[in-house]
């Protein structure tokens, strides 16, 4: 099969780019229509293949819109394959510089590849609100137990809007849990958890969400916590480094004021003669 010619066109790839930036600006009016932030809860609060898989109607739009997006990203992929086949690989011999378009379309593509594949390769189970004691079977044999919430807060902060917290009603720094993750009984992880500190072990991560209000007969508050493991995470990120870098190298070795170009090309004028 062969790909048309436009497919590696800069003109292709800019014509992508605005449509995925419309398409973007359509998602705000696709969640009002399509049930609101419940919607949004559902998509991030689980692996979008099991989003995908409920039988929602008032997701549809969404679900629909989701479908154009991964379109729209394979014609996008679809001409960075053919752009970096017909237009760098023949002439990578020429300079340095070729060299290294190359490799920033190769990391970008890599980039967009794994980022994708995050969205259906991971474990991701539902938030689990909890308070000290509480133990909650997850699915593939998990377990998740609270041993300990330290708060040092006066707890009616949780009764009022998130917004309105100030530095002075709470104090991430002084206030988090304590937890184990048990699969068929043997210890996978165990230790606090705080905001901004989540507990990490491997792919694994346990963040915490949030505090809720305390139980009946207690004053602790509960806790909001969110499990995941995402094997392709920590490569998302490291590719995300290295293209910066790339581009950044890319815009050093290229950036040439229109002064000493011209410099340039009147000394290579001058040794022609």
């Amino acid at each position: 099969m062969r790909v048309p010619p436009i497919i590696a066109s800069l003109r292709f790839t800019t014509g992508m780019l605005t449509t995925l930036t419309l398409w973007f600006a359509a998602f705000p009016p696709l969640v009002k229509l399509g049930g609101g932030r419940k919607v949004i809860k559902a998509m991030n609060h689980g692996m979008l293949i099991d989003w995908l898989c409920q039988e929602s109607a008032g997701s549809l739009p969404l679900k629909l819109w989701f479908a154009g997006l991964c379109l729209l990203m394979g014609l996008l992929a679809l001409n960075l394959i053919t752009c970096t086949w017909r237009r760098f690989l023949p002439t990578l011999h020429d300079n340095s510089k070729k060299w290294l378009m190359f490799l920033i379309h190769l990391v970008f593509g890599l980039l967009v590849v794994c980022h994708g594949a995050g969205f259906f390769w991971g474990w991701r189970p539902s938030p689990i609100m909890a308070h000290t004691g509480e133990t909650f079977a997850l699915p593939n044999g998990w377990q998740l137990s609270i041993d300990d919430i330290t708060f040092n807060d006066d707890p009616a902060i949780l009764a009022k809007p998130r917004r309105q917290w100030t530095y002075n009603d709470f104090d991430y720094r002084h206030n988090s849990t304590r937890i184990r993750l048990i699969q068929n009984n043997t210890l996978i992880a165990a230790g606090r958890v705080a905001t901004y500190e989540p507990l990490q072990d491997g792919s694994l991560q346990v963040t915490l969400l949030g505090f809720i209000a305390p139980a009946q007969d207690s004053q602790t508050p509960g806790v909001h916590l969110r499990i995941t493991r995402a094997p392709l995470a920590r490569p998302t990120i490291w590719l995300f480094h290295l293209m910066i870098l790339l581009t950044f190298s890319y815009c050093i070795i290229t950036w040439r004021s229109p002064s000493t170009d011209r410099q340039t090309h009147k000394i290579t004028e001058d040794k022609e003669e």
